[in-house]
């Protein structure tokens, strides 16, 4: 039986039809198969990268944050703490704990040395300077007070690790008593029919270490601070734990 004109046009229309998609198929498959080589191509190139980075340094990882990586930051810089106060001394010998602030800004002078201005506050809670403080005393009975502490410091910086800084530091201001305990010398000689107070301003000197780490957050050091302040005149002794946070402006 012969074949239809007709079937031999479909046939060749269906032929025209299907070859482009193969052809679509062909080159997916080809994109397929490239992707997959230059996949494994990176991922070759990247593990010997990390075994070339171990053979150097032992230590080394691609993408570990290191110190090495980061610029020490100098310049202005504001720090506050915050913890407690004690005194030490006094009738009672020491006085309770109290809550102890401080706010610091300053400037390094270079990568060791800074200097800075500090408004720190801290309460004396019942332990009275002299026995005309004790309660029911001929005194004014002060046992408990307000000291403000205004002061110039500076500071060294050692840096035993990449991160973590030593830093002592020296200072002196003045400070501000309130209310102001009773001057021992007048009430001793005269009394206190008349005013009897010491005066509430008076010098003080101070010393003390901070523990500093550098963090991973850009500009920011934390760390823990004891600071000692002796009250020139009324000598009194007190000593401050607190936690620190330092931002330099770079």
């Amino acid at each position: 039986m012969a074949t239809s004109p007709k079937l031999y046009l479909l046939g060749a229309l269906l032929v025209g039809f299907l070859l482009p998609f193969q052809a679509m198929a062909q080159d997916v498959d080809d994109d397929l198969f490239m992707e997959d080589e230059e996949e494994s191509v990176s991922l070759d190139e990247l593990q010997q990268a990390q075994a070339d980075a171990e053979a150097r340094d032992p230590n080394a990882q691609i993408g570990e944050d290191r110190l090495a990586n980061f610029e020490l930051d100098r310049g202005f810089y504001l720090s506050s703490d915050v913890g407690v106060l004690i005194s030490l001394g006094g009738i009672q010998g020491y006085s309770n704990l109290q809550p102890f602030v401080s706010v610091r800004g300053g400037y390094d002078l270079s990568d060791m040395f800074s200097v800075q201005g500090s408004v720190s506050m801290g309460y004396i809670s019942q332990n009275p300077i002299s026995e005309y403080d004790v309660p029911l005393s001929a005194g004014r009975q002060i046992a408990s007070y307000d000291m403000t502490m205004f002061a110039i410091e500076g500071l060294a910086s050692f840096r035993p690790t990449e991160r973590i800084a030593i830093e002592p530091k020296l200072g002196a201001g003045l400070t501000l008593l309130s209310p102001a305990p009773t001057d021992a010398a007048i009430a001793a000689a005269q009394g206190c029919s008349i005013d009897c107070a010491m005066s509430p301003v008076a010098p003080h000197a101070m010393a003390g270490v901070d523990i500093k780490y550098l963090t991973l957050l850009t500009d920011f050091s934390a760390g823990v601070s004891m600071t000692g302040y002796f009250v020139i005149g009324p000598n009194i002794l007190a000593v401050s734990g607190a936690f620190l946070v330092r931002y330099t402006f770079s």
